[in-house]
């Protein structure tokens, strides 16, 4: 009859809004983790720049002091030094030119093995200093990497705990609108021997894409939602 056409569109048109609605709240949510996701990811990557800027930094400052006090060291003298350009200032005002010669060559000879010395010791410092910066790094790195993975998890699961909300909410409107529009089935069917299975058999042949995350906030009256078929995957 017309009426039974009339409740069984009714019925079907409650289940469209309320899968539009479905599918509204699903983007939003989409849509909200999505930029916090992004805003994670670039704070992650962030902190990581900072911490491997700041580890070069620190690795540069000890270079530098190394390089510092072996410039320091390269010109100091000794007192083998001395005693040879004493010696050299002597034979020259004596006029022994070629004995104050090799005198001079001789404390010069002293000095280059000191500045050679302080090379070598700047060298083997900054080797060390190398070797201590990459083990550093690399513990840093894993303690780093350690961190974020707790912290991915622990968004995951905040990110978990709202969908599992928000599909409990649908799932109890579902429950709700079922039972009120097989209530209202069942009333036509004892006033105008409808039967409840052909509202059942023609509400099935509708086939939405249903995607899964309810309208945050939204009250849904249980007369007037209805919940989707299956509520059951989030994309």
């Amino acid at each position: 009859t017309l009426e039974i056409e009339k409740t069984i569109n009714h019925h079907l048109k409650e289940k469209i809004e309320v899968e539009e609605a479905y599918l509204e709240e699903m983007a939003k949510f989409k849509f909200k983790w999505s930029k916090k996701q992004e805003k994670f990811d670039k704070k992650i990557e962030e902190s990581k720049e900072e911490m491997i800027k700041h580890q070069k930094l620190q690795l540069k400052e000890a270079q530098d002091k190394v390089e510092e006090k072996c410039q320091v060291m390269a010109k100091e003298t000794n007192q083998k030094i001395a005693n040879l350009q004493k010696i050299e200032k002597s034979l020259a005002q004596q006029r022994n030119y070629i004995e104050a010669q090799k005198a001079k060559d001789e404390w010069l000879l002293e000095k280059d093995k000191i500045v050679q010395r302080a090379k070598e010791e700047s060298e083997r410092r900054k080797a060390e200093l190398m070797a201590e910066y990459e083990l550093r790094s690399k513990q840093e790195m894993e303690e780093f990497v350690i961190r974020i993975n707790e912290l991915r998890i622990n968004l995951e699961s905040d990110r978990q705990t709202e969908l599992d909300l928000l599909l409990t909410k649908y799932n109890r409107v579902k429950t709700q609108l079922t039972s009120i529009q097989q209530s209202e089935a069942k009333r036509m069917q004892t006033m105008k021997n409808f039967k409840v299975t052909d509202i059942n058999q023609k509400n099935e042949t509708i086939d939405l894409g249903l995607v899964k995350t309810p309208k945050k906030g939204s009250v849904i009256e249980s007369k007037k939602k209805i919940l989707l078929k299956q509520i059951n995957r989030l994309n």
